[in-house]
């Protein structure tokens, strides 16, 4: 054959190949990746870094593996580990029936607050008889419990917690009401665990995401839930945002959305006081444009007041959500989440659900897109850049391939360190 015609054939194999653009796997290096857990269920759902460390609070089922102390059913689940991803301790803390973390921040004197929801009261809660509510707790730099307290009771959980320059910390988080008119709140405690302020923002919504804004006061993120079936269930909601004050009395409050399923979960303060909201929607009306299909990642920004600047819709043609928003060293947002598409802006799917990690410029326009994960169901519930560059995702696995080192039982923390090219 000649040399002519093995060109023309090699460029053909070029063209049907794609070998001209790199593959996602190609895009990123994976500096460490692990598991953590037993043979039950764990998750991390917020992560602290300290002094080259990484500190994450969630939950675990499991009293086996890497889980020892377990109070029965669930705990809240705080462990170290190194920058390598070593673990250096683990407190499972509970009672003998469910409790869970949902945010944890770092405090000044070196210990942590996490905040999350307990059922129990007994084990580590310091609960009235029967108490079923919000749980706040204070643990030191070696993860002991200093002090524990009740901020709400009646069917409510802290969502989310935020610090402050005055060594204090604030906490949102949501009731359960009458007829499914559920009640955002947000509550302010010192270091010591003394009670300053507490404040209702309203019914109908459900609080999940709070940062102190420009001015002293706080923003707060999630969705209202004003539409439900005869049985009970949540067919509507619309993404929500309210601002306070610096006391936590409510200024403005604003609802984002269309006719279908919208929801904020994270939220982020510029510079200029602008805004920055990410969660997801199913609608593609009234605030919202551009949807891909199914439920897509919805990134939208407002100004100082909560007037719309501009939203943007990114995913493929499946379940597509943001779960929390990072803003990096260079000025871009890195955006974490979960995608079961395979199509669109979501990448390319390795099987069941992915984490998802998504890069956009600061007027919310794609510049980079990862898939993460193995075979199974995997999503991220965070991700940060740290100060050489990688980036740390965190989450949950149920995969034991690609990505995913392996996993001990139904579904496992998993953390990932990581570099894009």
């Amino acid at each position: 054959m000649s040399a002519h015609r093995l060109a023309l054939l090699f460029l053909s194999f070029l063209a049907f190949t794609g070998c001209d653009k790199p593959t996602e796997e190609e895009e990123y290096e994976v500096l460490w990746s692990k598991t953590y857990g037993g043979s039950l269920q764990e998750q991390a759902r917020s992560l602290v870094e300290k002094d080259g460390s990484y500190v994450f609070a969630g939950w675990t089922a499991s009293n086996n593996g890497d889980v020892v102390g377990n109070h029965g059913g669930q705990d809240v689940w705080v462990v170290k580990v190194d920058g390598s991803g070593n673990l250096v301790w683990q407190r499972a803390l509970g009672g003998t029936r469910g409790e869970q973390a949902n945010s944890i921040k770092a405090s000044s004197d070196g210990g942590y607050f996490v905040g999350g929801s307990t059922d129990g009261a007994n084990g580590d809660v310091s609960a009235p008889a029967n108490y079923s509510g919000a749980w706040l707790l204070k643990l030191n730099a070696s993860g002991q419990m200093v002090w524990n307290q009740m901020p709400q009771s009646g069917w409510s959980k802290i969502t989310a917690i935020t610090t402050t320059p005055d060594n204090t910390l604030v906490a949102t988080g949501w009731r359960v009401g009458t007829m499914g008119l559920n009640a955002s709140w947000q509550y302010k405690a010192s270091m010591q665990g003394d009670s300053l302020w507490f404040e209702h923002a309203g019914r109908s919504c459900e609080s999940a995401a709070i940062i102190q804004a420009n001015d002293g006061g706080y923003l707060v993120a999630g969705r209202t839930n004003t539409k439900w079936s005869s049985s009970g269930a949540l067919v509507e909601h619309n993404g929500y945002i309210y601002k306070t004050d610096a006391k936590g009395l409510v200024q403005w409050t604003k609802v984002l959305g269309g006719t279908q399923h919208d929801q904020f979960d994270a939220v982020y303060t510029n510079a200029d006081g602008s805004i920055i909201l990410a969660g997801h929607s199913v609608s593609n009306d009234g605030d919202v444009s551009g949807n891909k299909g199914g439920a897509d990642g919805w990134l939208v920004k407002l100004n100082t007041q909560g007037d719309l600047l501009w939203q943007k819709t990114i995913g493929g043609s499946g379940t597509d959500a943001f779960t929390s928003i990072f803003r990096t060293k260079d000025g871009q947002f890195l955006l974490s989440g979960f995608t079961d598409s395979n199509d669109g802006d979501a990448g390319n799917n390795t099987g069941g659900k992915d984490a998802w990690i998504v890069v956009v410029d600061d007027n919310g326009n794609l510049v980079k897109k990862l898939t993460l994960g193995g075979s199974g169901d995997d999503g991220a519930n965070g991700v940060r850049e740290d100060a050489d560059g990688a980036y740390l995702l965190w989450g949950y696995s149920s995969s034991s391939d690609m990505d995913v080192p392996k996993h001990q039982g139904n579904g496992d923390v998993w953390l990932m360190r990581f570099r894009t090219k």
